[in-house]
């Protein structure tokens, strides 16, 4: 009688625990997602907008951001823009890119409007973009090191208008 007085209240006490488990916050995930079309700037074709919709988590590192969109001759869908280092090595005819600094990693979902363009330094005084962006379609890239050093990213074809 001893065990089964035994197992009752130890069945009790780890019920007693469980409504406070079942209401305690699921953890956050960190997530990026191109949300539409890049846009055009109207009065300058090689400055794009992208609209992404991130969360991250903050960290001891400062979030670091990078955007892109490359685009080959006819504005269409490409698969050697999918190559790593196809913008740095002119399989592209357009690339168009930057490093928000903007960003915030606070566990809550941001939705925010990026420009690309071809003002990126290189390091060595000139710029790393070319071209000018055509109606059609472009690589996106998103790319975020959260503040915990967590990689999250979307890579998508999308229309360019």
């Amino acid at each position: 009688m001893k065990k089964i007085g035994a197992l009752v209240a130890a069945i009790a006490a780890s019920l007693a625990v469980l409504p406070a488990a079942a209401s305690a916050a699921p953890p956050v995930r960190s997530e990026a997602t191109v949300l539409s079309h890049v846009t055009i700037d109207k009065s300058d074709p090689s400055v794009g907008y992208v609209r992404a919709r991130y969360t991250c988590q903050p960290g001891l590192d400062a979030p670091h951001l990078w955007v892109s969109v490359k685009q080959n001759e006819s504005a269409t869908v490409d698969l050697a823009l999918l190559d790593d280092g196809s913008g740095f090595r002119h399989v592209s005819t357009t690339w168009v890119q930057s490093h928000p600094v903007d960003v915030q990693c606070d566990g809550k979902n941001h939705v925010q409007v990026f420009q690309v363009d071809t003002t990126e330094p290189d390091g060595g005084g000139g710029t790393v973009g070319y071209g000018a962006l055509g109606r059609g379609q472009g690589y996106v890239q998103f790319c975020l090191f959260g503040g915990d050093g967590d990689f999250i990213f979307d890579m998508q074809f999308q229309s360019v208008k």
